[in-house]
């Protein structure tokens, strides 16, 4: 049969509870030690799982570049240097051919009357059409049958540069606005909105401000 020799030790009267003694000093000296232990393997647990999760991580990445790299699977190419394509969700692409064409620019165009000495320079009466359209390469003009022409008029006395500009910049599809130069001298910018099919013919009344007819091509 087992025996406690502690407590049999013990049974001479000392009064001290020598098994429980020696248990709390093995405690003591164990207990802090074990904690250590312990909080190592977590860590390294908590690490070793890291480290698995980064390499299914770079596998799936590695992955997807030998796809997107692949010889002739992705190519974006132009025929000018000024356009780009860019792929934004790689995971959204598919093997397969796709081009893109571009027709025409959509760009704005600026049309600049220079050479006014003040905001108050005169306009003369009379009137200014404005149509939208395309303008050729021979500086014919074919006028966009969706958009109606639309005019100013400016009535007897004229008007100045500036409420002229404001009456133009009033037209759906134009913006124009009075710029300084810097050298004291003014100028009207009238710009059209963007698209080919935007282009603008600007068409004087016989005696009117025929400094801002386009009809010729000029300024187009």
């Amino acid at each position: 049969m087992a025996v406690d020799y502690l407590s049999t030790l013990n049974s001479g009267g000392s009064g001290l509870n020598i098994t429980q003694l020696v248990d709390s000093i093995v405690a003591a000296e164990i207990e802090p030690a074990k904690a250590l232990i312990n909080k190592q393997v977590s860590e390294n647990d908590l690490a070793i799982s890291e480290v698995a999760k980064f390499r299914a991580r770079a596998a799936t990445l590695e992955g997807a570049l030998s796809v997107a790299g692949a010889t002739g699977l992705f190519q974006a190419q132009s025929s000018s240097a000024a356009t780009a394509i860019a792929v934004h969700d790689m995971s959204a692409l598919e093997t397969g051919s796709i081009s893109v064409k571009t027709n025409q620019l959509a760009s704005r165009q600026v049309l600049e009357f220079a050479g006014f000495a003040s905001l108050e320079a005169t306009v003369p009466a009379g009137t200014l059409t404005v149509e939208t359209g395309t303008w050729s390469t021979e500086n014919l003009f074919t006028a966009n049958a969706a958009n109606t022409a639309q005019s100013v008029t400016i009535a007897s006395g004229g008007t100045s540069l500036l409420e002229f500009s404001k009456d133009l910049d009033a037209i759906n599809g134009v913006t124009a606005q009075v710029i300084a130069k810097g050298d004291g001298t003014f100028s009207l910018s009238v710009m059209s909105e963007f698209g080919a099919n935007n282009a603008l013919r600007l068409t004087a009344s016989s005696g009117g401000p025929t400094e801002f007819d386009t009809t010729d091509g000029g300024n187009e």
